[in-house]
C-alpha cells in the first residue's frame, strides 16, 4: 500500500517502533530507572524548548486532551474565540458550552483558501481565549498565528491564545514563545498514537487529577510513548513533494485555483474535460495537496476518488466535505464559501518522507485514469 495520508497519521518508522516495543517492557520507573531512561527525558525537554522556547509542560495522550485541558482553566460564562474549521475536539467542547449556557462562542469562518484573516479574528475581540490551528489540516494552509500573538502584545490585549499545533510542529518555522498554551500529538511526525503534550507558561488547573506531571495530569507516565516521541522528533524530516505533484500535474491537465475556478464559473466559462481545482498552494506546509477532480460540468465525488486509489493500492484521505452523512460545518472545510459541488470533490493527499518519486508519478497517472473514465 502506497500511503498518502501523513496528515491523519504520520509513518512510524522500524526505529521508532523498535525503542517503543523496548520501552513498553518498562516497570515502575519511579521505583527503578531503566538505562536511557534520564537520557531519553532530558533529550525530550530539550528538543520541545529548542522549538518552543521557554514553556512548562504536562504529557497527555494527545493533542484532543490538551485541547480539553486548555478550554477547562477557563471559568463558566468565558467567552472564545474559534475558527469554524478548529478540530473536533474544540468545536464540539465549544457547542457543548453554547447548549449548556457555560461559555459564549465567536465563530470565524475561513476565507475560500483556508485561512483565518487575522482582521476577522481581532474584529471578535473582546474575549476570554483565542483557540486557533497553526495550521489547517485540511488545506494546510499556515494560520498568522504570530502576528495575532504580536497584536495582543502591542495591544496589551490580555486574551489567552492557545495553539493548536498538530499539523504545524516540526513542520513550520517558529518564533520562540508564541502563545499561552500549544498542543501536539506526537503520531503526527511519526510518533506513537496516545502521546503527546501541552505546553502553557503560567498556572495549570488539573483535568486529570493524580500525582503525576508535578500533579498537573495524573496517569501513569507513558514513558514508552516517551522515549518513542524523542526518536521520531530527531528523525522527523519535512517534505516539499506537493510542489513536484503539482509540477507534474500541470504537464498533464489544467490546473485552476479556487478563487479563479469560481470566476469561471460565475462568468460561465466552457469547462475543459479534464481538470483539477487546488484550494490553496500559497502559503502552505508543501506537503499537503487539497482538491477536487474535474470532467467538464462535473466534479467527481472524493469519496469515489479515494476508493478508486484504493484498489489501486494506494490511500488519501478526503476532505470533511466529502462526509455526505454528517452536515455539520464545524471542523471542516465546508464552512468555507466554497461552491458546494467542488466541496463534495475534496480529496486531501499529504506525503511523507517515504514517498518516492516513482509513488508520485503513479498516484498521478491514476488521477489522469479516473477522469479519462
Amino acid at each position: 500500500m502506497i500511503y498518502f495520508d501523513s496528515n491523519a497519521n504520520y509513518p512510524i518508522t522500524q526505529e521508532v517502533l523498535d525503542l517503543y516495543n523496548k520501552a513498553c517492557n518498562y516497570k515502575n520507573i519511579s521505583a527503578f530507572r531503566y538505562p536511557g531512561v534520564d537520557k531519553a527525558l532530558e533529550i525530550y525537554s530539550h528538543s520541545l524548548k529548542n522549538y518552543y522556547g521557554d514553556f512548562k509542560f504536562i504529557n497527555t495522550s494527545g493533542a484532543s486532551e490538551g485541547n480539553s485541558t486548555v478550554i477547562h482553566q477557563f471559568a463558566p460564562g468565558s467567552t472564545f474565540i474559534i475558527p469554524t474549521t478548529a478540530h473536533a475536539s474544540v468545536t464540539e467542547y465549544a457547542v457543548y458550552l453554547e447548549k449548556n449556557n457555560l461559555g459564549r462562542v465567536k465563530w470565524v469562518k475561513p476565507q475560500i483558501t483556508g485561512e483565518i484573516k487575522l482582521k476577522d479574528i481581532t474584529d471578535c475581540l473582546p474575549a476570554d481565549c483565542i483557540l486557533m490551528p497553526s495550521v489547517d489540516s485540511e488545506t494546510g494552509t499556515i494560520q498568522p498565528i504570530e502576528e495575532l500573538w504580536i497584536y495582543l502584545k502591542q495591544n496589551r490585549i490580555p486574551t489567552k491564545l492557545a495553539i493548536d499545533d498538530v499539523q504545524g510542529f516540526l513542520k513550520t518555522r517558529r518564533t520562540h514563545n508564541i502563545g499561552d498554551y500549544i498542543t501536539i500529538s506526537f503520531h503526527k511526525i511519526g510518533g506513537p498514537i496516545g502521546a503527546g503534550v501541552l505546553l502553557f507558561k503560567d498556572s495549570l488547573k488539573p483535568l486529570i487529577f493524580g500525582k503525576q506531571n508535578s500533579h498537573l495530569r495524573g496517569g501513569t507516565v507513558n514513558i514508552a510513548g516517551i522515549i518513542a516521541s524523542t526518536k521520531a522528533m530527531n528523525l522527523f524530516q519535512h517534505n516539499n513533494y506537493a510542489l513536484d505533484f503539482w509540477r507534474l500535474m500541470q504537464n498533464k491537465i489544467p490546473v485552476f485555483g479556487i478563487e479563479f475556478f469560481e470566476k469561471m464559473i460565475k462568468d460561465k466559462v466552457a469547462l475543459p474535460p479534464k481538470y483539477i481545482i487546488h484550494v490553496n498552494t500559497k502559503n502552505t506546509t508543501d506537503h499537503v495537496v487539497f482538491a477536487s477532480l474535474g470532467k467538464g460540468n462535473e466534479i467527481l465525488c472524493g469519496t469515489k476518488v479515494k476508493n478508486y486509489l484504493l484498489s489501486k493500492n494506494m490511500l488519501i484521505g478526503t476532505g470533511s466535505a466529502c462526509n455526505t452523512n454528517d452536515k455539520t460545518e464545524l471542523g471542516s472545510m465546508r464552512s468555507s464559501p466554497i461552491h458546494d459541488a467542488v466541496k463534495i470533490g475534496f480529496i486531501r493527499i499529504s506525503f511523507h518522507k517515504g514517498n518516492k518519486k516513482k509513488d508520485i508519478e503513479k498516484l498521478v497517472v491514476e488521477l489522469i485514469n479516473i477522469l479519462s473514465k
